[in-house]
């Protein structure tokens, strides 16, 4: 009995044996390591796998279509190489022959910000999609346009700058003026400028350069009081101030209407 006992284990043992045999992998000379390479090839090595890798372009966000022809959606490249897309809001140019740098509100950051234009890989409307196939020629000469001796511009934003400071003062009451607003504001212009009578009416006024100079100011609580403490309330330039005064609250809101009380008590 023992012996067959000894016997089956050692058959078990030789059938072992044989299947692992059969199961080795004889090991076969490959091609050299990358470490066993000289330098230069493994060099070439790293160009060639460099060459052949896609590079794959972060996808572009679109943004809706704007109403406001200062808006631009832009490629930019800041001082560290790092490439990003955002929407700004040109407030005002600023510069010299060598350097133009737009002040603009910048909507990846919700604040204002300085650009360089010559850091602006791509620049399109926001309003017609166009792009602009040089984005610093066509900034610049809005630089040149806006800082350019304009009498007659000049002329009419005098006669109703003081009008308009208190429209400018009731539509802030939310910090920002509103596209609807900037139109109540231009309308407005056009509306007290025809109040002069037929010869000062007449007489051309810029609207983009309105439009920067409404961004641009920021009137007190006493300046539009002030104005509005000098006109007669009969007269028909405190009617047309009353009424775009109530277009502007409506558009404003609570805050608008606050503030439009606040004078026209």
């Amino acid at each position: 009995m023992a012996l067959a006992v000894l016997l089956g284990a050692i058959g078990f043992l030789i059938f072992v044996w044989y299947r692992s045999g059969k199961n080795k992998i004889i090991k076969q000379p490959g091609p050299p390591l990358d470490e066993n390479r000289s330098p230069t090839e493994r060099e070439q090595q790293f160009e060639t796998r460099q060459a052949r890798t896609p590079i794959v372009a972060p996808p572009r966000v679109v943004l809706p279509r704007s109403d406001d022809e200062r808006e631009y959606d832009i490629e930019y490249g800041d001082a560290d190489g790092v490439v990003s897309t955002r929407r700004i809001k040109v407030l005002d140019l600023e510069g010299s022959a060598e350097v133009l740098y737009l002040r603009a509100m910048c909507s990846l950051r919700r604040a204002e910000r300085t650009f360089r234009a010559d850091r602006i890989l791509m620049a399109k409307s926001a309003m017609t999609g166009a792009q602009l196939h040089d984005p610093v020629g066509h900034f610049r000469s809005q630089f040149v346009d806006l800082h350019q001796k304009d009498p007659d511009h000049d002329a009419v934003m005098a006669r109703v700058r003081g009008g308009l400071n208190i429209l400018i003062w009731i539509a802030m009451a939310d910090r920002e003026i509103s596209s609807d607003e900037q139109e109540i504001l231009l309308d407005f212009i056009a509306a007290r400028n025809a109040l002069a009578g037929i010869k000062y009416g007449a007489v051309p006024w810029r609207r983009a350069r309105a439009t920067r100079q409404i961004d641009q100011a920021r009137p007190t609580f006493a300046i539009a009081a002030g104005f509005l403490a000098g006109i007669s309330k009969s007269g028909r330039e405190w009617r047309m101030l009353d009424e775009y005064s109530r277009k502007v609250a409506a558009v404003g809101g609570t805050g608008g209407e606050n503030r439009r009380q606040q004078l026209f008590r």
